[in-house]
Formats: structure tokens, sequence, C-alpha cells
């Protein structure tokens, strides 16, 4: 059993969550994962990134990715950060109120625009 390529097989929206324990090093795995299960969302805790990594970096073809990253890295080396991608044919927008970024802390809220259903939240903690 793959399921990865079982995942692309379902019909709806597929949301999924990994504790990525850095990004940097992880990014070609990510894309091929979102490459060969079509995902609708895939939230990313434990990004590691900072304002020193370049989005484009992190860009994979098909899908917009946001990100949150750690307030205040002097506290802590590493660690924390949260990211989330969204597969371009869903409509989102960022919901401020529920994005937080400080030094213990990290979250990004995000809600997407359905067609003919209210409005889904994603918390990205």
């Amino acid at each position: 059993m793959d399921l990865i390529s079982d995942l692309s097989k379902l019909k709806g929206m597929i949301l999924a969550h990994q504790n990525i324990c850095s990004l940097r090093n992880k990014v070609d795995a990510v894309k091929v994962m979102l490459m060969r299960s079509n995902l609708s969302v895939l939230g990313l805790s434990e990004t590691n990134l900072n304002e020193h990594c370049d989005d484009s970096q992190y860009q994979i073809e098909g899908y917009s990715f946001l990100r949150m990253d750690r307030a205040d890295h002097t506290i802590r080396v590493s660690g924390g950060g949260v990211g989330v991608y969204i597969r371009e044919d869903i409509i989102y927008e960022t919901v401020e109120d529920l994005t937080i970024s400080d030094r213990d802390l990290e979250t990004l809220g995000v809600r997407l625009k359905l067609v003919n259903t209210r409005p889904v939240y994603i918390i990205n903690v």
C-alpha cells in the first residue's frame, strides 16, 4: 500500500499535517509528496525558517506557500515556525486575528473560501 499515491484517488478536499522538523532540507520531499498526492492543504509545524530564508526556495508549482516564523530567534537558536501549502485552485485568505508570532508560539490562520458552503478555517499551530 502506497498511502501517498492512494490519497490522489480520493474525492473532495484532503487536508494533512506534518511536523517537518525543518523544511530547509526537506522541501524536495514535500514537493514529491504534494505532486503524488494532490493534497488540497498541507500544514507544517516546526519549519525552522527565519527572516533570512527566501520564500522562493520553498515555492512548489501548483501551490501557494504561507508561513509564520518564530518572532525572536535569539531566544532559541532553532525551532518553531509553521507553514501551509494550499493548492492554487483554492481561494483563501489569511485571518490576522488567528495569526500570531511571538517568542513562544506561532499560529497561522487561513480561511478557505469554498463554493456552495461555509468557509473552512485552518489554524496551524
